[in-house]
């Protein structure tokens, strides 16, 4: 995670960068559970977001999954994770 992206993620929900496995099931777990929308396409690919409520340790925010299935690929890549 990014320096910024890192400080928010951890005044948020308590994340740190200890916690990636942590924060691999949550994306995983919400894949299963919420919807994806596709935003746009570019020469790399199409994007998708998924935007859901992650909660932890009594402590709740909004975040943001995006998403990229290359031209050439069939699985979803993580582009960016964040803090909305």
């Amino acid at each position: 995670m990014g320096k910024h992206k890192a400080k928010v993620f951890e005044a948020a929900l308590g994340l740190r960068q200890e916690h990636v496995v942590e924060i691999q099931e949550c994306l995983l777990g919400a894949a299963t559970t919420y919807d994806c929308i596709a935003t746009k396409s570019t020469m790399h690919g199409q994007h998708y977001e998924m935007d859901f409520m992650l909660t932890r340790d009594g402590k709740s925010a909004l975040v943001r999954a995006v998403w990229i299935i290359r031209h050439d690929e069939k699985s979803p890549r993580l582009v960016t994770f964040h803090v909305l």
